[in-house]
């Protein structure tokens, strides 16, 4: 394997803190600078929702974010794990299902991370483990 071709990756152990999204961001960005732009970008988009939302929806004291992008494919992978007790599982909300004269969806300036990485990402899941859960999506280039 050629050194173009090698997956470069990052793990990061996050204090649940405001600035962690803006680190996970930057991380992304590193990562993926050789890479396709579009998945450059969606993948700092999607990496800041999905650290704010473990940060703001969790009671965890740490947030741990794997990042992997395949040199070969140009595939990025992330997971975020946060060790919230609750463990309750994610469910993104439909917003398209929203009536347009919805006070909520007109005046809503948060809660639409998991719809963005729903509408945005390639693969994405939620998993339950013991001790928290993760939250993951998997961003390809264009064909």
């Amino acid at each position: 394997m050629n050194a173009h071709a090698r997956t470069s990756a990052a793990i990061l152990r996050l204090p649940r803190h405001a600035r962690a999204a803006s680190q996970a961001r930057h991380t992304v960005a590193a990562l993926a600078a050789s890479h396709d732009q579009d998945v450059a970008d969606r993948g700092q988009l999607l990496v800041t929702e999905a650290v704010a939302n473990a940060v703001e929806h969790t009671i965890g004291t740490q947030v741990t974010v794997e990042l992997a992008v395949d040199g070969s494919t140009g595939t990025m992978y992330c997971a975020v794990f946060d060790t919230d007790p609750r463990a309750r599982l994610p469910e993104p909300r439909i917003v398209a299902e929203l009536p347009p004269w919805d006070e909520k969806a007109e005046i809503a300036e948060s809660g639409r991370g998991l719809d963005l990485i729903r509408a945005l990402s390639d693969e994405w899941g939620c998993e339950r483990e013991e001790d928290g859960k993760w939250v993951w999506f998997q961003l390809r280039p264009a064909a």
